[in-house]
């Protein structure tokens, strides 16, 4: 460990975002966001400013934390999660999940051991945290990571889109 929410080994580091960080953030969602569907500048500038107070809230109330993977001044990989608390399910005194989102590794710098790293890192704090679970929602390509450190996929997850 380096100084304090930084990891290091070689050029390659890892390192809690701030507040002053939230641009960044936004981007980096918008950049991983565009994988999946193009925006207009428009709707870019519309989202950028919906996750600015997205982020700067609930990173301020410290339910979002998010880290960036660097590698020199370049940052390749981020992911975040967010506390989750349910309800206490039969005896089992549920701690709260880390719901991990916005995890996402910029495609020059894929299939390097990046995201691993990254998410090894996360899981170690989210424990750290308290968090009794870390959940999430996968892509195909982001599913084998996440498969090789031990999540389960469970047949019985199912959502419904309100909007």
């Amino acid at each position: 460990m380096g100084r304090a929410g930084c990891s290091r080994s070689g050029a390659v580091r890892i390192t809690e975002a701030s507040l002053r960080d939230i641009d960044e953030i936004c981007l980096l969602r918008i950049e991983m966001l565009d994988g999946f569907r193009k925006r207009s500048a428009s709707e870019r500038r519309s989202m950028l400013a919906a996750l600015r107070v997205y982020f700067r809230t609930m990173m301020k109330r410290k339910e979002v934390r998010q880290w960036f993977l660097k590698k020199g001044a370049e940052t390749v990989a981020t992911g975040a999660w967010v506390a989750f608390h349910r309800p206490p399910r039969h005896l089992r005194r549920m701690k709260g999940d880390a719901y991990l989102f916005s995890f996402y590794t910029r495609p020059g710098h894929r299939r390097k051991g990046y995201a691993t790293r990254l998410l090894r890192h996360i899981v170690a704090q989210a424990r750290a945290a308290g968090f009794s679970r870390v959940t999430l929602r996968a892509s195909e390509e982001g599913a084998k990571v996440y498969r090789k450190a031990g999540f389960s996929h469970p047949e019985s997850v199912m959502e419904l889109e309100l909007e």
